[in-house]
């Protein structure tokens, strides 16, 4: 597996695989707190809970202070998946928004899956509202298929 390596500034290096990073680690361009994201996936974490990168004795695997664990938004983004699917089925004009709202948090974290969440809980919303709107227009839908 090969991982991107999460500059100060945000750029992404790489991709390359743990043995490139164990070179960038004595080259002093790697350390414990920096953030590594899987290549196919994209996954965030800190290189110090990649098994295999050697930083010495002074750093023990999964040593990361709190404030470095990242959050990318994977729970929101498997809500806005929940609620996004389960919507296009029933409930679309209360699911879809709520799913929606998780899919643009998903996205402010970084996300790599964020658009694709946005884009199905936009079309559950606004079948739901269609729909919505023919039945309150009188017309059913329904009516050809229930005899």
């Amino acid at each position: 597996m090969r991982y991107f390596v999460i500059g100060s500034n945000g750029e992404l290096y790489g991709p390359a695989d743990v043995e490139t990073l164990n070179k960038w680690i004595l080259e002093g361009r790697l350390s414990p707190t920096t953030e590594i994201q899987e290549e196919l996936g994209g996954v965030r974490f800190a290189a110090s809970l990649l098994e295999g990168l050697s930083f010495g004795s002074s750093y023990p695997r999964g040593m990361v202070p709190p404030q470095q664990i990242i959050d990318n938004g994977a729970t929101e983004m498997k809500n806005a998946w929940i609620y996004g699917l389960i919507g296009l089925f029933c409930f679309g004009i209360v699911l879809g928004p709520v799913g929606l709202v998780y899919a643009i948090k998903a996205k402010q974290k970084g996300h790599p899956q964020a658009v694709g969440g946005i884009i199905l809980c936009s079309i559950t919303t606004l079948g739901a509202m269609v729909w919505l709107g023919l039945v309150v227009s009188g017309y059913n839908p329904l009516s050809g298929l229930i005899k």
